[in-house]
């Protein structure tokens, strides 16, 4: 047994990401202007994981990427032309407020209008 030699090999341990570390990463791959073989090995990911990662996401569709969210409609809508303030953004949604607002309501519409458009 003293003549034998052991052959000994050090594997790297698997490391998995959470859907948020994956979507942070192909955010940075899509920025950083290298091929996808490139970042796989600046980042420290199997190539095949990494091109895997880029299939998955483009056969996600769009309107799947962002969850809905529910509203119950409690007052009726007052009309625009008599809104005290109005809220537009670039890509065409608008919000009205008119007077006497609750303030807090429209705190938690803003809040959901936020987290619908991340």
């Amino acid at each position: 047994m003293g003549g034998m030699k052991q052959n000994l090999s050090v594997v790297p341990m698997r490391r998995r990401r959470s859907a948020t570390q994956i979507t942070q990463l192909i955010a940075q791959y899509k920025g950083s202007g290298l091929t996808q073989r490139e970042f796989a090995r600046s980042a420290g990911i199997g190539y095949s994981t990494f091109t895997s990662w880029l299939r998955r996401r483009r056969a996600i569709p769009a309107a799947t990427a962002r969850p809905w969210v529910a509203v119950d409609v409690v007052k009726a809508a007052s009309p625009v032309s008599s809104a005290r303030y109005q809220l537009e953004w670039p890509n065409g949604m608008r919000i009205s407020v008119g007077t006497g607002f609750d303030a807090q309501e429209v705190g938690q519409l803003l809040n959901l209008v936020r987290a619908c458009s991340r």
